[in-house]
């Protein structure tokens, strides 16, 4: 696991709550896992919780951009967001 990337969601071996719904609906969704799960994300300091598909796939191209634009510095600055946020209290 590393400090920042993308949120560990589901994986090809855990069944999810939904019955593999998000990764038939969401084409690239797998493709979050060229990289290794981080505590924080891209995804997760820019959007809220997914509730549902649309969501998800708002989160997901925020994955995305991350996996393309990935960099030791866009990592700091999502540690630095992620440490605001909870200093801050405005995490949920």
């Amino acid at each position: 696991m590393s400090s920042g990337g993308c949120q560990p969601g589901g994986s090809p071996g855990r069944k999810a709550a939904d019955g593999g719904a998000i990764p038939k609906a969401l084409p690239f969704y797998r493709a979050r896992l060229l990289v290794k799960p981080g505590i924080t994300g891209w995804a997760q300091i820019n959007q809220k919780y997914a509730r549902n598909v649309k969501e998800t796939a708002i989160k997901l191209e925020y994955d995305l951009y991350y996996i393309e634009h990935r960099t030791i510095l866009l990592d700091i600055a999502i540690i630095l967001r992620t440490v605001g946020s909870v200093i801050g209290f405005k995490g949920q």
